[in-house]
């Protein structure tokens, strides 16, 4: 059997070592030493043993990795700040020429990535949050890597409209085998948009190193439609991984309360969001009832209850011969490290190989073929949250069932004396921690609201289900920052 060791130190880059011939090798980027990350341990898989060391450390909210050709690496951390770590694990200075980026909430600097002639053009590109009139949106400069420094950095693209809020900007990077740029675009928690080709909300756009508009888009020839878009109805969109040779462009992104989603992207194909979602509100309120449609695609794979999945990457290193053309992923709530097997289009295998030891943000192959991982601590959750947490999970699950099979009738639980209608389980409903009753105020302040969205006859009707949903999202938005935490993705 093939062994790998699992090396756990400090905050850092983590990397699997062979013990006989390499077979999983991991980077991680703690913010915390706790004595679980510091130990070693021995982890395994279908495929035999794993052991990770950390690799460098002292890097805060690390976002994307790129390996240099000299074996050097880029790392991004959200702060703003773009960093070099050697092989031996020494972490430079914050480079300079960096753009000024919009740092509150989800938004910050994310990916990063080297042109594909960079060995002759030293062009670095960076996706980011800007700020900017009318609030904060995704945008992508490109600058010449110098020693300590970006040199001559422009922006190239900017997505439209900038919206105020800090949610759900994407900010995936990845180079197609003929030189073109994808950049995924969140919809920065307006829902609707998403199904607008006016703007870049909720879109994965293709554009030409230069920031120019490739002429076989497909919406160029369409008046009213933003030319760089290759495909909409994304949600929040955060890992991206394209097949070097085949340009099989793979795409994971977050759900609300529920339905993460593994996608297989396709130009000018509609991915439904919020038309078609297997998840929830956050207050669980309903957005809506279809998880498919004619004409809108469907997920290869969907996570209910929600993993929060970030990043994604094609494994084809030899040092793997059985993950050959699998998919692995990394997620931020349940911080977990899978492996996907899907063929001709369908997920046959799906492989937990760790769990719950830090947020995952970025996997890459080094030039050594071993896997990095750039990891975010684990945070500190008091006992209450990780309640809500299941809580909130659970009652997904409870109601996406309900929706699906139609012999499962609605179950209705008293919050109050006013007995607000929650699908849940009565059982469950009976251990409701009490700590927990400001939810149930909340639902209370917005339940008629709710169970008209449960009696409308045209869900797809955009406009009736934002006026319905009008009063649930601002309730959970009050929800979501009391229990902040757990819902940072």
């Amino acid at each position: 059997m093939i062994g790998n060791e699992w090396q756990r130190g400090r905050d850092g880059l983590v990397r699997s070592r062979r013990l006989e011939s390499c077979l999983l090798a991991a980077a991680a980027l703690m913010l915390m030493t706790t004595p679980s990350l510091a130990e070693d341990t021995l982890i395994d898989t279908e495929g035999g043993p794993i052991k990770v060391e950390t690799v460098a450390g002292g890097v805060d909210h690390p976002w994307g990795l790129a390996f240099l050709p000299d074996g050097r690496m880029l790392v991004t951390e959200r702060p703003g700040r773009l960093r070099i770590v050697t092989p031996d694990g020494i972490t430079s200075q914050p480079l300079t020429g960096v753009p000024q980026v919009f740092a509150k909430g989800q938004g910050g600097l994310f990916d990063v990535a080297l042109d594909p002639a960079f060995v002759s053009n030293r062009l670095v590109y960076l996706a980011y949050a800007e700020p900017g009139d009318g609030g904060a949106g995704t945008a992508v400069a490109r600058g010449k890597f110098g020693d300590a420094s970006l040199d001559d950095v422009q922006v190239i693209f900017r997505q439209q409209p900038k919206i105020d809020g800090p949610y759900h900007f994407g900010g995936r990077l990845a180079f197609a085998p003929d030189g073109r740029l994808f950049v995924t675009l969140g919809e920065r928690f307006q829902f609707e948009p998403a199904q607008d080709l006016s703007n870049h909300l909720g879109k994965i756009v293709r554009i030409n190193p230069d920031g120019s508009v490739p002429e076989d888009n497909p919406f160029v020839a369409q008046i009213d439609a933003k030319p760089e878009i290759w495909s909409y109805g994304h949600r929040n969109p955060q890992g991206v991984a394209i097949h070097p040779e085949t340009g099989k462009l793979w795409e994971s992104e977050f759900g609300p309360m529920g339905g993460d989603e593994l996608n297989l992207i396709h130009p000018g194909l509609n991915y439904g969001w919020p038309l078609v979602t297997f998840g929830l509100e956050h207050s669980g309120a309903i957005i809506s009832r279809y998880t498919s449609k004619p004409g809108m695609e469907d997920p290869v794979t969907q996570w209910t209850p929600s993993i929060a999945v970030c990043p994604v990457l094609l494994c084809l290193s030899d040092r793997y011969p059985g993950w050959r053309s699998h998919l692995l992923v990394g997620s931020l709530a349940r911080q977990e490290f899978r492996r996907l097997e899907v063929r001709a289009g369908h997920l046959v295998e799906d492989e937990l190989l760790f769990k719950e030891r830090g947020r995952i943000r970025d996997i890459v192959t080094g030039p050594d073929g071993l896997l990095y991982l750039a990891i975010e601590h684990q945070g500190i959750c008091r006992e209450p949250a990780r309640l809500f947490d299941d809580f909130r999970h659970r009652a997904g699950n409870f109601v996406q069932a309900s929706r699906i099979d139609a012999n499962v009738g609605r179950r209705l639980v008293n919050l109050d004396a006013r007995a607000v209608h929650f699908p849940l389980e009565r059982n469950f409903a009976r251990k409701l921690p009490q700590s927990f009753g400001y939810v149930g105020s909340g639902l209370r302040q917005h339940g008629r609201n709710r169970r008209e969205q449960f009696e409308l006859e045209s869900p797809e009707d955009i406009g009736s289900i934002q006026q319905c949903n009008a009063g649930n999202r601002a309730q959970a938005l009050r929800i979501h920052r009391r229990a902040a935490h757990l819902w940072c993705r």
